[in-house]
């Protein structure tokens, strides 16, 4: 299935040394610390390619750079229930955002644009279903 959206592209590792450059300027830019055998993917949403915006797929979490944002981390473990949140336009047209409900109680919206949130929504239920699953 694919996300789509405004220009996305997707890198995986090991894909080719230019992939790999792609994904370690995301890492450099941001100081994500992990190791490199941890990364599974990386989506670039910026719309000339720079890595200074997007999601680093990890085997414990996602890093997300959104635009104007600081980069965050959404660990699976850490999450009690991913879902949506809609309210009203003043159109009065229904504003749909994903809701991420952690463990400890917190809340954060996330992604409230730019690609299929549906698929997003899914990946993340399914990766901290799997966390729970198979605790390390």
């Amino acid at each position: 299935e694919r996300m789509k959206g405004r220009s996305l592209k997707w890198y995986v590792p090991g894909n080719s040394k230019y992939v790999d450059k792609k994904i370690k300027k995301f890492i450099k830019n941001f100081f994500v610390p992990l190791e490199w055998d941890d990364v599974l993917a990386f989506l670039d949403t910026t719309i000339f390619k720079t890595s200074k915006e997007g999601l680093l797929f990890t085997t414990k979490g996602i890093f997300i750079k959104e635009p104007l944002e600081k980069i965050y981390y959404i660990g699976y473990d850490e999450v009690e229930q991913v879902g949506y949140h809609i309210e009203l336009d003043k159109y009065e047209r229904e504003v749909k955002t994903i809701e991420v409900t952690y463990k400890d109680g917190r809340v954060r919206r996330v992604l409230d644009y730019y690609f299929d949130q549906y698929l997003f929504v899914q990946y993340l239920q399914k990766a901290v279903d799997f966390a729970r699953e198979n605790p390390s």
